[in-house]
């Protein structure tokens, strides 16, 4: 076996961070890598990886030894990662196979071109009722920042929590409770987007899973490796789909935070709030 390590050059680590404008590729994530440091105003901190999508040794995470040195350390071969996806696509490459990688960094680099075109949307203000205010709390407190990222972060195998499935659908549980309807157009559209999302998510989750009294029994890959193992890449592909969903909850979700967020007191009067310089 040999210890060479085809390495990437500074150069193709720089291209493979500036494609992705340093986000994580991991598509769960969306994690900026670069930063300020704190200890400096002349230097930064960086928690990203040019990891290789096929190893760069010999007995490495999906190594293929019919690829060329050259090959192996190329940009082709590259993907930009935060330490975290970096460490997990290596402690599981059967899961994160090649072909999904490679479908990570070419959505990666698609987000990126998108965030490009991104126009300025101006500036415009917005009267919420305190009413309608009462429900933005109630959303926001249910989907609080910790949830969202446990959501964000759920991996979606054997076993997962019966608190974060049953607070995450309780919008969809409640959605023909009057008394959780705004009045104001865009918030009652932001309640309806997040009812859609959930019930994508529950369609496609309840096909494989099971409840019990602490948790959801889902995809136990290991299991399926052990008695089926040409359906694999058929159940990594839904847990992948499950991921897609959960995250796609969050981002309907999330709405409601960054709503909240904008909200100030209207000058002279007790019973409305004033939304200034709403961006979504």
């Amino acid at each position: 076996m040999s210890n060479t390590r085809d390495d990437f050059t500074q150069a193709t680590k720089r291209m493979l961070s500036d494609r992705v404008n340093g986000i994580c590729s991991a598509p769960t994530c969306n994690k900026s890598t670069k930063g300020p440091s704190g200890s400096s105003t002349d230097a930064m901190v960086s928690i990203g990886v040019a990891a290789h999508i096929c190893a760069a040794t010999e007995g490495g995470p999906r190594y293929d030894p019919t690829m060329s040195q050259e090959t192996r350390k190329s940009i082709d071969n590259g993907i930009w990662l935060c330490c975290n996806h970096a460490r997990m696509i290596d402690v599981d490459p059967e899961f994160y196979t090649v072909q999904r990688l490679q479908k990570w960094k070419i959505d990666a680099e698609k987000r990126a071109a998108a965030r490009l075109n991104l126009k300025p949307i101006p500036s415009r203000k917005v009267v919420v009722s305190i009413n309608d205010l009462q429900r933005l709390n109630y959303f926001s407190g249910i989907y609080s920042s910790q949830f969202l990222d446990d959501l964000k972060t759920e991996r979606f195998r054997a076993k997962v929590p019966n608190s974060l499935i049953d607070t995450l659908t309780i919008a969809h549980d409640k959605r023909d409770d009057p008394k959780l309807e705004f009045v104001n157009e865009e918030l009652e559209q932001m309640r309806q987007e997040l009812i859609s999302a959930i019930e994508a998510f529950m369609d496609h989750f309840k096909q494989q899973s099971g409840g019990n009294k602490e948790s959801y029994d889902y995809i136990d890959l290991n299991e399926i490796r052990r008695k089926y193992p040409q359906s694999v890449d058929k159940f990594a592909d839904m847990i992948d789909k499950t991921r897609e969903l959960a995250i796609e909850v969050g981002n309907a979700a999330v709405k409601f935070e960054k709503f909240s967020s904008h909200l100030c007191n209207l000058k002279g009067q007790t019973d409305t709030k004033l939304l200034v310089n709403y961006p979504y």
